[in-house]
This record gives C-alpha cells, structure tokens and sequence, in this order.
C-alpha cells in the first residue's frame, strides 16, 4: 500500500441559502498516496470542484467549510493560519484549474504570470526566474518557450493556454498537483497530449495527482484509484482495475454504460434516467434511489454503510449488505 499524502477524512462544505442549508459535499473521505494519480469522478453538481477547492481552501462565498479535516502529511489544512496555507498552497500543492482562459490574466504575460509564482514561491528575481520559467514552459510541451513567455493569453491556443496552466502549477516543483477537468474544451487529440503530459510529469517529478473528472475515458487512461461521488457523497471507491471490472455500484454501472462505444453503432447511446438532486431537494436515504433500476423499500429509508470487497474496493449500497 503506497504511503498517503493526502487523506480527507468526514470532510462537508455547506452553503448558506435563503432557503436554507446546501449540503454540497456531505462527510466524505478521500486518500491520495505518494506517487498516484487519484480520480474523483461524478456528474456535475457531484460535488468535485467544491472537493477540491476545500483542500486549497479557497471555498467561494457563501460556501464554508462545516467540518472533517485535510491532512497533507499529517497537517490539517483546515486548522493552519492564513499566512501559512498561502505558502502552502502554489508551493506543496498547487491546482489546474477547469478554464484556463478565465484564470489567466489577460493584460499579463505569460512570463510574468509564471513569473509571480517563482518569485513567491521559489524566490529567484531577474535572469534566474526568467530562465526557470522558460525551463518549465519546455518542461510542459512547448517548443517556442521564448514566444510564449512573452505572449498573453488570448494569442495562445486552448492547448497551449492548458500548458501554461500545467507550468503555472508544477513550477515549485508540489507535491500535490489538482487538476480540476483538466481537458475540457478541447478536442480529443489536446485532451490526449494534455493527459500524457500529466503522466509524464508525475513520473519525472514524482508527483502525486488528484484528478477531477466527469470522463471515465480519461479515468481508465490515468488513474490508479477512483472514488465516484454523486450529490455530495462517495457511492464506490477502489482501485482502477476493480472499478471497470467489477463494478458493485448501480451509479457506477450507469456511468460505465454510457461511455460511447467506438465500435458499429447499434443501439441508443444508454443514460440514466433522471438528473442529479436539486440543492436542497435531496431525497432521503440513499440519495441515488430515485434514478436506481435496483431500488428496494430501504433504499428509500436508510442510507447505506459501507460494504468492503477484496482490497481497497468499497460500496455504498444496499444490494450488498447483511
């Protein structure tokens, strides 16, 4: 078993409405071990984002964190000043974020948005941040280091504007990189590139990854474990292998189904019926029950514990319990 690095243990993130208490991420638990790439995968409106965003603590208004804990190597995160998590974050743990074009500045080089984070974080100034960004821009795929150092975003393509993000997050070298959908927007011959580079970086840097996704495509090419969350909750978790071939939970199953199949197109594209509870309209015990082709009576009733499988291959659901 890999050492851990990241463990989120009972972790909630709530928002305050007028109508009353979002529980948008409802007391979950997730590991991230040394050296691994992690998937959380899920609908949108799962929960994902607001995951992730909780680890770097940058939960936006009027979202808060309710409760649980994010240790990194044993520190909750949840507990540090202020100050300290601004060295931490961009520094041990930095984050891809979902669009790059909204994240980076537009009045700003490319050099100079890099830049900022190598002077914060690293410390060097002049000929010596300039030469470490250019190294981690090549680092990243890009050939022309030297132009796009000196461009701003919107000269920069979809992909590469992906690379400069990627850049922006490994430049202090983290040991924890979060990419939140790190290939939506672009087309699938990006999306392949995007997600070579994350591999390859992981082994040259020995990074540890968690990766947000809606794609279990892009789960199956990267990921070494998975949690699938749905409406603020895991519903299965488990090594990658035991997630594609043995599914136990009825979420997982739909999510599998409706991968589009390469091969001659013979039947409907499957999807499961029903959307994803509305915020404060989630149904009680198990939260997917309303859209399961499995339900039984105390599936309406109780919300499931945990059934464990053979190793680290876990379920929440009711077809498996005493």
């Amino acid at each position: 078993m890999r050492e851990k690095l990241l463990n989120i243990n009972e972790l909630a993130v709530h928002f305050k409405l007028e109508e009353g208490i979002f529980k948008a991420v409802d007391g979950i638990n997730i590991s991230v071990g040394k050296k691994e790439t992690v998937c959380l995968v899920g609908e949108s409106g799962s929960g994902k984002t607001l995951t992730a965003l909780a680890v770097m603590r940058l939960i936006p208004k009027p979202g808060f964190i309710a409760g649980g804990e994010v240790l990194f190597l044993g520190q909750d995160l949840l507990k540090v000043q202020e100050e300290q998590m601004r060295e931490i974050r961009g520094a041990r743990v930095s984050m891809v974020f979902q669009e790059p074009f909204t994240c980076l500045n537009p009045v700003y080089t490319v050099g100079d948005q890099i830049g900022e984070s190598v002077d914060l974080h690293i410390g060097l100034k002049g000929l010596q941040k300039k030469t470490r960004v250019l190294e981690v821009l090549q680092l990243v795929g890009i050939s022309d280091a030297t132009r796009v150092y000196g461009a701003y975003p919107h000269e920069l393509s979809g992909g590469m504007r992906q690379r400069v993000m990627i850049a922006m997050g490994i430049v202090s070298e983290p040991d924890l990189l979060i990419a939140d959908e790190p290939t939506t927007a672009l087309d699938v011959t990006i999306q392949a590139q995007i997600l070579e580079l994350l591999a390859a970086l992981k082994e040259k840097l020995s990074l540890s990854i968690l990766l947000v996704t809606h794609d279990l495509g892009i789960v199956n090419e990267t990921g070494d474990r998975v949690y699938v969350m749905y409406s603020g909750r895991i519903m299965e978790s488990g090594p990658k292998k035991d997630i594609f071939s043995g599914t136990k939970h009825p979420y997982t199953e739909g999510l599998l189904k409706s991968v589009p199949d390469l091969g001659p197109v013979k039947n409907r594209l499957y999807t499961i019926p029903g959307s994803i509870p509305e915020p404060l309209k989630v149904p009680g015990g198990c939260r997917f029950h309303p859209r399961c082709p499995y339900v039984m009576d105390i599936c309406r009733e109780k919300e499931p514990a945990e059934t464990k499988f053979n190793g680290e291959h876990s379920a929440w659901c009711f077809r498996y319990g005493k």
